[in-house]
């Protein structure tokens, strides 16, 4: 039988040592940390694979931290994806986890490692929400707190939700962007992102404020992703919330967050982002400079009659949209700027034709124009985005009801016709008339109420007659007065 390699025995030892309660825990972990330096990854990975949860969940979760800083190949990370697959299932106590300083910390860095080493920011991105919505349930059940023996005091924090935010909180907003999977993202802008936060608890090691503001701007960029007119609202809130915390200076993270921010009322009503009123205007100054050119794409857009002075300012600063990472945002805002023009039409033309329209908003520099084949093709691409807008207050000629024939081809020639917003409005039930009975009470009543109203006003006339009669005989009246001055006694 071939003995046991004498750092698996001591690691099995320390173990051991855990399981029943000999020495103090946190001690141990510590204390093998500088052994933990010269292990083989093979002996860690044979000792990850025999460890139970059931001795220590810090033990289990300080082995699989070792693991990933010492894995070498794809093998190895394998077996740490496997384990953090048991850290995400809910077996875990966090409450346990938690005992020693920065563990949540050391867990984000290896998660991050292993996206690093497997490029695959989908599959780490799941993992992270696996682990982070059950560490949320268990925050919002046991309410974990820094503090070892002490749980987290729901009325010292106003009565929130108990879930504090950690280092893997952000992490897995920040691969959920990384991965730009659908799925992922829907499945963390409805678990995740939107959870209050009872408070910044000391999971978060460093600047806790930078810690919430990168969650809110990646939360913010998840929900825009899924493109839906309520996820952009979402997005709106979420960047928001970046300038909630109180700071010495403006942050790089919150100009980057005003600047999607921006996009986002171009994209939702055609409007110019404000900054909230509460901030610091030497703070609001600096942001607003570092966003200037976006200012200018959203003075291009806010009410403007046409397309051609936004398209140009948007070619202007696509080099500015690269470094930021913000072009297929800004694409998105530009998709759906024809829609407010269209609509701003509306308000001067009861109806118009196509063509007209066309050329009114001068749709042949927007990407969805074919003007390939003139006119006829440019009506038909301006027609066809009509229809996607949804807008039951614009309506194409060709889509109202033709007795059941063929629709006619759309052409310049086709009327575009705005109809007006109550009158799309379903009709109402017929209700049958009220009787003359009915009409007397209700004749009765408003003559009670009026009865009622007139006394209310008489009284509070008569009460403003005593007080003003009151003020004529003080000093301070007779003494402010212009047409009776009252010498100083």
């Amino acid at each position: 039988m071939t003995p046991p390699h004498p750092q698996t025995s001591a690691y099995n030892g320390l173990i051991l040592a855990a399981a029943e309660g000999s020495g103090n825990l946190v001690q141990l972990v510590r204390g093998w940390q500088t052994p933990l330096r010269e292990f083989q990854a093979d002996i860690l990975s044979s000792a990850l694979d025999q460890a139970s949860l059931q001795v220590s969940s810090l033990v289990f979760v300080q082995i699989v931290i070792d693991a990933a800083n010492l894995a070498t190949t794809a093998e190895h990370y394998e077996l740490v994806e496997a384990a953090m697959v048991r850290i995400g299932s809910g077996e875990v106590q966090f409450a346990d986890v938690v005992r020693v300083p920065e563990m949540l910390q050391r867990l984000t860095g290896a998660l991050e490692r292993l996206a690093g080493a497997s490029g695959d920011y989908a599959r780490v991105g799941g993992l992270l929400a696996d682990i982070v919505e059950a560490l949320n349930s268990q925050m919002a059940a046991d309410g974990i707190s820094e503090q070892p023996g002490k749980a987290l005091c729901r009325q010292q924090l106003g009565g929130g939700s108990g879930i504090r935010l950690t280092p893997l909180h952000v992490e897995c907003v920040r691969q959920c962007v990384l991965a730009r999977r659908r799925a992922l993202s829907e499945r963390v802008a409805q678990t995740i992102v939107p959870v209050p936060f009872a408070a910044l608890g000391s999971f978060v090691s460093g600047d806790r404020a930078r810690a919430m503001m990168e969650f809110r701007l990646y939360g913010g960029m998840v929900c825009a992703s899924l493109g839906s007119d309520a996820a952009w609202v979402e997005a709106q809130r979420q960047w928001l919330l970046v300038f909630a915390l109180p700071g010495r200076h403006a942050s790089a993270i919150q100009v980057a967050a005003f600047k999607r921010l921006t996009l986002a009322h171009i994209m939702l009503g055609g409007s110019r982002a404000r900054l909230p009123t509460f901030l610091a205007s030497q703070h609001a100054r600096a942001i607003e400079l570092s966003a200037k050119h976006y200012a200018l794409l959203a003075d291009a857009c806010v009410g403007a009659k046409t397309l051609a002075p936004a398209m140009a300012r948007l070619s202007e600063m696509r080099r500015v949209l690269a470094v930021d990472q913000n072009a297929a945002l800004a694409e998105a805002a530009i998709m759906r700027l024809p829609a407010h023009v269209i609509r701003r039409v509306g308000t001067v033309y009861s109806s118009i034709r196509l063509g007209q329209l066309a050329d009114a908003i001068d749709f042949s520099v927007h990407p969805l124009a074919d003007s390939s084949g003139g006119k006829d093709r440019l009506a038909a691409s301006l027609a066809r985005f009509i229809r996607t807008m949804g807008d039951p207050c614009v309506v194409v000629d060709d889509e109202s009801d033709t007795g059941g024939g063929a629709a006619p081809p759309v052409s310049p020639s086709t009327t575009v016709r705005f109809v007006p917003a109550r009158a799309t409005l379903p009709a109402l039930p017929n209700v049958a008339a009220p009787s003359a009975a009915e009409r007397a009470v209700t004749e009765q009543q408003w003559a009670e109420a009026i009865r009622a109203k007139v006394a209310e006003t008489e009284q509070l006339r008569e009460r403003l007659d005593r007080l003003d009669r009151h003020l004529a005989l003080t000093d301070e009246y007779a003494a402010n007065s212009r047409e009776q001055p009252v010498a100083n006694a």
